[in-house]
């Protein structure tokens, strides 16, 4: 079964989904530096810009963020050519009381960062599936931000490549119907 979309939406929309097939092909900063840009202009509560980008592009870098995820994630993850963790600072800057926005807004830098990257061609599949504490104790994460996300990131490669047990979801999820996910206020 295919996407369903009932609007015409951007292409970049339309194409994007997270990827468990890359192709082993070396990534540089300057690869990964134009989906940062994009990034760094979402849209923020007070324009506190709360997101912070660790990024590994080197074979060591990437073992380093791979000893991090979950089991399941590992035995495809592997083949990412760089990878970017996405934290959140917890505070305003301007007074360092809570920013309960800190969380929404590095989501949506991801939104950024991911439209980007299919405008390149590149794939990125965010992942839930990490240890937060290995990962704030191996990068040496400041109490000050939240580990949002880990995200791979490479060039699509074939299904075939994968473990078979992954292999069978490697496609566009589906999405819930439009009319089951939003309600006007006059019929509330």
């Amino acid at each position: 079964m295919e996407r369903d979309f009932n609007f015409n939406v951007l292409d970049v929309i339309r194409n994007r989904w997270s990827s468990r097939s890359f192709k082993k092909k070396q990534f540089t900063l300057n690869d990964i530096l134009p989906l940062i840009e994009a990034a760094r202009y979402a849209p923020s509560a007070y324009n506190e810009q709360p997101w912070f980008f660790l990024i590994s592009v080197t074979r060591q870098e990437n073992e380093k963020v791979i000893d991090v995820l979950s089991e399941s994630n590992k035995l495809w993850a592997e083949n990412a050519s760089a990878f970017i963790i996405i934290l959140a600072r917890k505070n305003f800057s301007h007074n360092n009381s809570f920013n309960r926005w800190h969380f929404f807004d590095a989501g949506t830098s991801f939104g950024f960062l991911a439209l980007e990257a299919e405008n390149r061609g590149i794939a990125v599949h965010p992942m839930a599936g990490f240890n937060h504490d290995l990962l704030i104790k191996n990068f040496k994460i400041s109490g000050d931000y939240d580990p949002v996300t880990v995200i791979a990131v490479g060039y699509r490669d074939i299904p075939d490549v994968l473990p078979e047990k992954i292999r069978i979801n490697e496609k566009p999820g589906l999405r819930n119907a439009l009319s089951s996910i939003y309600k006007k206020i006059e019929d509330i």
